[in-house]
């Protein structure tokens, strides 16, 4: 996290740094003693604070409510002794802020880093639909958009889709004889896909990916035309 770009960096150690950005935007501090979190310099809590949160816990291992209330707005503190603490003593630890279970999830992870490139999309669980409307507001042809959902709803009709749907078709790639032709195959993978993909200035980036669902591979994408421009 704490390396540098460098006077000339190349493609791909542009992306990682580039993705330690997207980590650092979707991570938060799970509490665990306090001693290693900044009130004030850490994301722990929707606001942000210049000592350490070991400060609001008491010797028992529980929240200084009183000093907690005298500090933070009420709405705060509400959310602050709401936030549960280890029943036995435990390091802070960091965990991806859009999961449950504090881990990352790649769609959540290309929808902080299209907000990051998008500052009018608002950080709330509206992405989703803010993405849409930011998408059916470009400026391309309507067979275009509708096959763009077809495909981020996964329900083009390649012969995997068809076979699951229990019509009399062998689910193999039709092009190139590949045993099992998914969406991603059909889209990027095939080698009839691939010579198109030659012609965009996408190729080499898709070249570095691993295969993924067509809604996470096209935020992707995105990302990188953004990027570009």
């Amino acid at each position: 996290m704490e390396s540098k770009l460098g006077s000339n960096p190349s493609y791909i150690w542009r992306s990682i740094l580039w993705g330690g950005e997207v980590i650092e935007a979707g991570s938060i501090w799970r509490i665990g003693d306090g001693k290693n979190v900044s009130i004030y310099h850490h994301r722990w809590f929707p606001r942000p604070s210049t000592f350490k949160v070991t400060i609001l816990i008491d010797e028992e291992g529980c929240w200084k409510e009183q000093l907690i209330r005298n500090h933070f707005l009420k709405e705060d503190a509400t959310q602050i002794l709401k936030i549960p603490l280890p029943k036995r003593p435990l390091e802070d630890q960091l965990v991806w802020a859009y999961d449950k279970r504090g881990q990352y999830r790649v769609k959540s992870g290309s929808y902080v880093a299209l907000r990051l490139k998008l500052k009018d999309l608002p950080s709330s669980s509206s992405t989703n639909t803010e993405w849409w409307k930011y998408f059916w507001n470009l400026s391309l042809p309507s067979k275009i958009k509708i096959f763009y959902w077809r495909a981020f709803s996964n329900i083009l009709p390649t012969y995997s889709n068809l076979h699951k749907r229990k019509i009399p078709v062998a689910p193999s790639c039709p092009c190139c004889g590949f045993t099992y032709e998914d969406q991603y195959h059909a889209l990027v993978r095939c080698k009839q896909a691939k010579k198109v993909w030659k012609l965009t200035r996408f190729f080499s980036c898709l070249e570095l990916t691993m295969p993924m669902e067509f809604s996470n591979l096209s935020i992707h994408i995105s990302i990188i035309y953004i990027n570009k421009r």
